[in-house]
């Protein structure tokens, strides 16, 4: 498969420590969060979901997956905030100056809410994705309740500084990451599989939101095409059949967090799959002005 190289790629400079950072949860019921949820003819009960942003790294880079959501992104919407994901992040050795690659899966509140905190990101997102909201649509900008105008201001910001890379099929991010087109939820959704010490590891983001949504095919109850979103559940079962991951982090299952041994210096707020002994350090602009 398209995928081979990365699985094959297992050196100290292709392989990560992968950090699940949970900012928040929302205690909802499972008719909010299951499409037609009455079809399924059964009770109706409490669910979690919780929020999260993922970050990649290992001693040659740093590669952030989503940046969660605001504070203010989160209260306006009753959403219950754990951690600020700007106190998160430097607590993980990534500032404001830290060149990083961040790769946004898509332009939900949730997963978009703090882009303006990376000032020397190379970001990058499906074509798809940025056509749909800021491209092609009569006054240049799609609005819905999932999407924040100063989040779409900060992607127009990005783009204007060219730091912006639009991605049009799966592509090879950096040595152990490719970053795979998901649509359904969004038009251009993106997932991202990486190579970790315990095996290829492929994050979902909100390609598939709970484990229950892609054993049980359940959609969530925001898609924007079901027959896209059947596809990309076929996709991800035989990603995982044939072993190009034998990890799979759900964008919103709340077990995650219970699956994975605890991070060192975000304990309450984080897990990771792979870590590794060594301190990582992280490339700031300061500190390259320094070396030089």
């Amino acid at each position: 498969m398209v995928h081979e190289q990365a699985i094959s790629h297992s050196n100290d400079d292709g392989e990560y420590e992968v950090v699940v950072v949970r900012c928040g949860e929302l205690l909802t019921t499972r008719a909010e969060m299951f499409r037609d949820y009455e079809q399924y003819d059964e009770a109706d009960g409490e669910f979690r979901l919780d929020y999260y942003f993922w970050v990649l790294r290992n001693q040659h880079r740093t590669v952030v997956v989503d940046t969660g959501f605001s504070v203010e992104g989160a209260v306006s919407r009753g959403r219950t905030l754990h951690i600020d994901p700007r106190e998160a992040l430097p607590r993980l050795g990534i500032f404001r100056d830290t060149e990083c690659s961040l790769i946004i899966t898509h332009a939900h509140y949730d997963h978009i809410g703090n882009l303006d905190y990376f000032n020397c990101a190379n970001v990058l997102m499906a074509l798809a994705e940025f056509d749909y909201w800021l491209g092609r649509q009569p006054g240049g900008r799609r609005t819905d309740p999932l999407v924040d105008d100063r989040d779409l201001d900060a992607l127009s910001t990005v783009r204007d500084e060219n730091r912006l890379r639009l991605l049009e099929k799966t592509e090879q991010i950096a040595p152990g990451v490719w970053a795979l087109m998901g649509s359904g939820h969004t038009p251009g959704q993106i997932m991202v599989l990486v190579q970790t010490a315990e095996g290829p590891l492929l994050l979902t983001s909100d390609a598939v939101h709970f484990d229950e949504e892609l054993r049980r095919t359940m959609p969530f109850k925001h898609m924007c095409d079901l027959e896209e979103a059947g596809a990309t559940y076929q996709l991800i079962n035989d990603l995982l059949a044939d072993g190009t991951a034998t990890i799979m982090v759900a964008g919103h299952e709340p077990e995650v967090m219970s699956r994975f041994p605890r991070t060192a210096g975000l304990e309450e707020h984080a897990v990771s799959i792979g870590a590794s002994s060594e301190p990582i350090q992280h490339a700031t602009k300061e500190a390259r002005k320094n070396n030089d």
